[in-house]
């Protein structure tokens, strides 16, 4: 069951290096878990992530699609797709959170 979807979007700028662009890709799969697992009541944090990076945005911006898999009791899982506005995918990340409040 699909309790929520969370769309977070990163504008690029053209002089963004590749380094760049993986921490962008990497900072908007994290906070848009951040934002997925909090938004109910805070005090969910990330207990594992995992990010595979899959490939080169090419658009101008980044757009970050959270959708919670399982929620439960204290624990939450939650898998983020970056993609560029052209339609690539370029990211993936898995995280489980642990919800302490």
């Amino acid at each position: 069951m699909v309790w929520m979807l969370v769309i977070i979007i990163f504008t690029l700028a053209a002089q963004d290096t590749t380094k760049k662009l993986y921490s962008k890709k990497h900072a908007g799969g994290d906070f848009t878990f951040a934002v997925a697992a909090n938004w109910k009541k805070m005090g969910c944090v990330s207990l594992r992530s995992d990010i595979s990076f899959l490939g080169t945005a090419k658009g101008k911006k980044l757009i970050a699609k959270a959708v919670c898999v399982k929620d439960g009791r204290n624990t939450a899982c939650y898998r983020v797709d970056v993609w560029d506005d052209l339609g690539n995918l370029t990211a993936t990340v898995t995280a489980t959170g642990y919800c302490v409040g």
